[in-house]
C-alpha cells in the first residue's frame, strides 16, 4: 500500500505544481497512465478485501479525485491557450494532445465562419451547414428508439436498449435531449 500512497503523492504534487503555474507544466508522458494504473490496482485490492480495504478504497477515491482534477486543470489551460492563440501548448501530454487537436480544429472552423460572416460569404456558411449535417456520431440506445429519417435523409433505427449506431450529430442531439440515447466516444 505504501507504493500506492507514494504514487498518489506524486499525482498530488503534480496537481500542486499545475495549480501554481499560469501555463501548462511539462509532465512525464506516462503520468496519466500511471495514475490510471494505480487507481485500478487500488480498486482491485479493495474489491478483493485486502487487509485495510477500507483505507485502500478511500485512497482509490482520493486518487480518482486528484487525477480527475489534474486532467481538468491541464485541459482548461489548453482550452484557454487554444482560445487565445489558436494552438495548443506544446507541453501537453499525449492524451491531452488528442483533445487539443480537436480544440484546434474547432478554433480553426470558428475562425473560418467568422471570416465568412465578416467577408460577406454566405456560400461558406452554407457549406459549413452542409458539412455539419454530415457529421456523424456514435450513440448507444438507452431506451427504445423508433425508426426515423435523419437530417441527411437516410433511415435509422429502430434501436433497442444497448444498440450502438452512427447517426448524424444533429439527430443525436435531439435524441440525447429526450434521454433516448447517449453519445459514445470512440478512441
Amino acid at each position: 500500500m505504501s507504493q500506492g500512497q507514494h504514487r498518489l503523492e506524486e499525482f498530488l504534487a503534480a496537481l500542486s505544481r499545475e495549480a501554481g503555474a499560469e501555463d501548462l507544466v511539462a509532465a512525464d508522458a506516462d503520468l496519466l497512465i500511471r495514475a490510471s494504473t494505480v487507481l485500478q490496482e487500488l480498486s482491485v485490492q479493495a474489491a478483493l478485501g485486502a487487509p485495510g480495504s477500507d483505507v485502500i478504497s478511500s485512497l482509490a477515491e482520493y486518487g480518482a479525485s486528484v487525477g480527475g482534477s489534474l486532467l481538468e486543470l491541464r485541459l482548461s489551460k489548453a482550452v484557454d491557450r487554444v482560445s487565445e492563440r489558436g494552438i495548443a501548448p506544446p507541453s501537453g501530454l499525449p492524451e491531452e494532445n488528442f483533445v487539443s487537436g480537436l480544440l484546434e480544429e474547432a478554433a480553426s472552423r470558428a475562425n473560418l465562419l467568422k471570416e465568412a460572416i465578416q467577408g460577406g460569404s454566405p456560400l461558406a456558411i452554407l457549406a459549413a451547414r452542409w458539412e455539419a449535417s454530415r457529421d456523424m456520431v456514435t450513440v448507444r440506445a438507452e431506451h427504445e428508439v423508433p425508426a426515423f429519417r435523419g437530417v441527411d435523409l437516410n433511415s435509422y433505427g429502430p434501436l433497442s436498449p444497448g444498440d450502438v449506431a452512427m447517426i448524424p450529430r444533429e439527430d443525436a442531439r435531439a435524441l440525447i435531449s429526450k434521454g433516448l440515447v447517449e453519445e459514445v466516444v470512440v478512441l
